[in-house]
C-alpha cells in the first residue's frame, strides 16, 4: 500500500529530525495507532516484523507472532490460493497484489481479512513484503445480510401476487415485479424508467404529482397510505379496481417509495353480487325471515326490509325474538298449530294466517317455510317468507259479495219483473176494459160514462208512461250516462210545476211548498233536480193516506241546497233503511200500493252526481222525512 510503500524513503537524512515525516518517529507512531495490521514477511513467508494493531485484531502479541510463518494464519481452503500469490509475487519484484482470506485469531476464530501486499524484498530499506491486512468480517457479514435480505425480497417480491413498484420522488420507476406484468398488462422492461403515471386514469394523474410534490417538501399525506382503494389504468385503457399500501425509505437524501398494489376486481365482483343479492333480499317485498332452528325458542336472527315494512316493526325490536308475536286474538289457532306441525316435521310447507302489525292492524300473510339443512343433515336454521295476501283475501271476499250480490240481484230482476209485470197489468186491464166498453156500448153510454173511460184509458196510459220512464231513468243512471251540469235554475218555479204534476194523479192529496232562500235562483242541474224531487213527492203521496198534506221545503246552509220531503204515510221500517235505495228494494209494509222499486234508488244516484248527500228519518204510521242536501254548483 501507497502507506508502506513509502519507506522507500527512510534515508540517511536524520532520522530523528523534528517535522520530519519521513522519520523513524513518524512512522513507529502511524504504525502504532492504524487499525490495520501492517506486517513484512520474508522471501519465505516467515513474519519479520507486525505492527501492534495485531493484537486488537486476532489477538496476537508482536512476540507471539514475529519469527512465526503467516501461512499458518490462514485458513486451511485459502492457504494454497495466498501460498500461490505469494510466490508469483517474487517472481516479479516490486509488483503489488490484492486477496482476501480467512485469518485465524487467537480465540480460534476465523475472521474475514482484506489484505495488500507489494514486493519490496530488493529495497534496502525493508528487504520484505509488505502486508496491509483490514477485518472485514462484519462489513462482510454485514454485506452477507444484506445480500440475503435482498434475495428474500426479491424473492417475496417477484413471487408475491400482489404488484410491488417502486419509484423515486419524480414517480420514475425504479423497480416492478412479474405480478405487475399481469395486473397491468404491461413488461417490466416497459415500465422500468418510465412514469407511474401511467398506471392511472388521466383524472388522477395531476392530482398524484401535485401530492407527490407536496409530500416530498412538507411530509404530508394527501392520501391515506394503508389499504386506500384507487383506480389503476389497464395497458389497454380500462380502469382496474385496486388497493394499495405505501411505503418510503430515504436513502442519501433520495425518496424511494414503494407500493403494493392488489388487483381487487374478483373481489369487488363478489362483492357487488352479494351485495346485490343482499339487497335484493333486503328490498324484497315480500318479508324475509331467518330463524335458529337450534334454540329452542326458535328465535329469529335476520329480518329483511320487506318485513319491517309488512309489520311495521324495526330489526331492532324483534331479533332474538320468537315470531309469535306477530299473532293476536283473531289469529286462527289451527294456523299456528299447523305452524308448529311444519317445524316439528322438519318439513317445507305453507300457510295462511292473520297477523298482526305493531300498530294493531292485521294482515293476511302467506307463511312459506322452508328448513336449511346442515352437511350432517342437521336444521340449523329456518327461512320464513311472508307475502302479505291483504289485498288478494280483501278480493276474494268481494268476489264473494260480488257473487252474493248478484245473486241478490238476480232475485230483485226476478222479483222486479214479477212487479213490473203486475205494475203493467193493472193499468193495462183498465185500458182494455174501457176500450172494450166503448167499443160494444158507447151508444148506450151517455156522454159522462165515455168521457170517464176515456179518463181510465189516458190515466192507465200516464201510468205505464211513468213506470217505464221509470225504468229508463235508472238504466240511463246506473249505466253512467247522466251527467251533472249545473246551470243556473228557477227554483220555486221548478218545484211548483212538479208539484202540480204530482197532483193531477192525486188530487184527494195537499202538498205545500216553502222557500226559505233568499231568492229564487239556484245553480243546480235542473232535469236531476225535477227526476229527483218528481220520485220523492210520488212516493211521498202515494205511500201516505188520502186528504193528507206532504210538506217540500228548501233552503240554502253554507252554500248547500237543503230540500226536505215530510209525509204523513205509512212510513219505512227499520230493517228497510239501509237497503231502500238499493234498486228493487220496497219495504216491506208496501202491500198492494204499486211500484217498481226503482224510485229511490234513482233519487240515490241524483244526489251521488251532485256530491250530496241522503238523509231519512222515519217512524212507521207515523211518516217519512226525507233531507236531500245539494251543494250549489259553480
Amino acid at each position: 500500500m501507497t502507506g508502506i510503500t513509502t519507506t522507500e524513503k527512510i534515508s540517511e537524512e536524520g532520522m530523528d529530525s523534528p517535522g520530519n515525516f519521513s522519520s523513524n518517529a513518524f512512522f513507529k507512531a502511524l504504525l502504532d495507532n492504524t487499525r490495520d495490521v501492517i506486517a513484512v514477511l520474508d522471501k519465505n513467508g516467515m513474519l519479520s516484523y507486525i505492527s501492534p494493531s495485531v493484537e486488537p485484531m486476532l489477538g496476537y502479541s508482536q512476540k507471539e507472532l514475529v519469527g512465526k510463518s503467516f501461512l499458518d494464519l490462514i485458513h486451511v481452503d485459502d492457504k494454497s490460493r495466498i501460498s500461490n500469490g505469494l510466490k508469483n509475487l517474487l517472481k516479479t519484484s516490486g509488483e503489488a497484489g490484492y486477496a482476501t482470506f480467512r485469518c485465524l485469531d487467537k480465540a480460534g476464530t476465523y475472521l474475514s481479512i482484506e489484505g495488500s501486499y507489494r514486493d519490496l524484498l530488493k529495497d534496502i530499506a525493508v528487504r520484505g513484503i509488505i502486508l496491509n491486512m483490514r477485518n472485514i468480517t462484519e462489513s462482510e457479514r454485514a454485506a452477507e445480510a444484506l445480500r440475503q435480505s435482498e434475495a428474500r425480497y426479491r424473492t417475496v417480491a417477484e413471487t408475491a401476487s400482489d404488484a410491488i413498484v417502486s419509484v423515486d420522488h419524480n414517480s420514475t420507476i425504479l423497480f416492478a415485479n412479474r405480478s405487475t406484468e399481469k395486473i397491468f398488462g404491461y413488461r417490466i422492461e416497459e415500465l422500468i424508467g418510465n412514469n407511474l403515471t401511467i398506471l392511472m386514469p388521466e383524472y388522477l394523474r395531476a392530482l398524484h404529482n401535485e401530492g407527490m410534490e407536496h409530500h416530498i417538501h412538507t411530509g404530508e399525506k394527501h392520501i391515506p397510505w394503508e389499504a386506500v382503494a384507487v383506480p389503476g389504468l389497464h395497458k389497454d385503457g380500462y380502469e382496474i379496481p385496486l388497493e394499495i399500501s405505501f411505503g418510503k425509505f430515504v436513502d442519501n437524501g433520495n425518496h424511494i417509495f414503494t407500493g403494493i398494489i392488489r388487483d381487487v376486481s374478483e373481489r369487488r365482483r363478489t362483492e357487488d353480487e352479494l351485495a346485490l343479492r343482499d339487497n335484493a333480499i333486503d328490498m324484497a317485498s315480500e318479508g324475509m325471515m331467518i330463524t335458529d332452528a337450534q334454540n329452542p325458542e326458535n328465535p329469529l336472527i335476520y329480518v329483511n326490509h320487506g318485513f319491517e315494512q309488512i309489520t311495521g316493526y324495526s330489526k331492532e325490536e324483534v331479533l332474538g325474538k320468537n315470531g309469535k308475536f306477530l299473532e293476536g286474538p283473531e289469529t286462527s289457532p289451527e294456523a299456528v298449530a299447523e305452524i308448529y306441525r311444519i317445524i316439528a316435521e322438519q318439513r317445507a310447507g305453507k300457510v295462511e294466517i292473520l297477523n298482526y302489525r305493531k300498530d294493531g292492524t292485521t294482515f293476511w300473510n302467506l307463511l312459506s317455510l322452508t328448513p336449511l339443512v346442515n352437511s350432517q343433515g342437521i336444521v340449523t336454521n329456518y327461512i320464513a317468507v311472508q307475502t302479505d295476501i291483504t289485498e288478494r283475501k280483501r278480493t276474494e271476499e268481494q268476489i264473494k259479495i260480488a257473487f252474493e250480490k248478484e245473486k241478490e240481484l238476480s232475485e230483485m230482476k226476478s222479483h222486479f219483473i214479477t212487479t213490473a209485470s203486475h205494475e203493467f197489468r193493472t193499468p193495462l186491464s183498465a185500458i182494455i176494459s174501457s176500450a172494450e166498453i166503448l167499443e160494444y156500448y158507447s151508444e148506450k153510454l151517455s156522454e159522462d160514462k165515455r168521457l170517464l173511460h176515456l179518463k181510465k184509458i189516458q190515466t192507465a196510459a200516464k201510468m205505464i208512461t211513468n213506470i217505464l220512464e221509470e225504468i229508463l231513468a235508472y238504466n240511463k243512471a246506473d249505466s253512467g250516462k247522466y251527467i251533472c251540469q249545473p246551470t243556473e235554475i228557477n227554483v220555486t218555479e221548478l218545484c211548483k210545476s212538479i208539484i202540480e204534476d204530482t197532483l193531477q194523479n192525486s188530487t184527494q192529496h195537499t202538498i205545500s211548498f216553502k222557500n226559505l232562500t233568499d231568492t229564487d235562483v239556484a245553480v243546480l242541474d235542473g232535469d236531476m233536480l225535477r227526476l229527483l224531487l218528481d220520485n220523492l213527492l210520488s212516493n211521498a203521496v202515494k205511500f201516505s193516506k188520502t186528504e193528507s198534506t206532504t210538506h217540500l221545503t228548501v233552503l240554502k246552509e253554507n252554500n248547500k241546497y237543503v230540500f226536505t220531503v215530510e209525509d204523513e204515510g205509512i212510513g219505512i221500517p227499520p230493517s228497510d233503511i239501509e237497503r231502500i235505495t238499493e234498486p228493487f228494494h220496497r219495504g216491506t209494509n208496501a202491500g198492494n200500493i204499486q211500484g217498481t222499486g226503482l224510485g229511490l234508488a234513482i233519487v240515490k244516484r241524483m244526489i251521488d252526481l251532485h256530491k250530496g248527500s241522503l238523509e231519512i228519518v222515519s217512524v212507521v204510521g207515523e211518516g217519512t222525512k226525507v233531507i236531500v242536501t245539494l251543494p250549489e254548483g259553480k
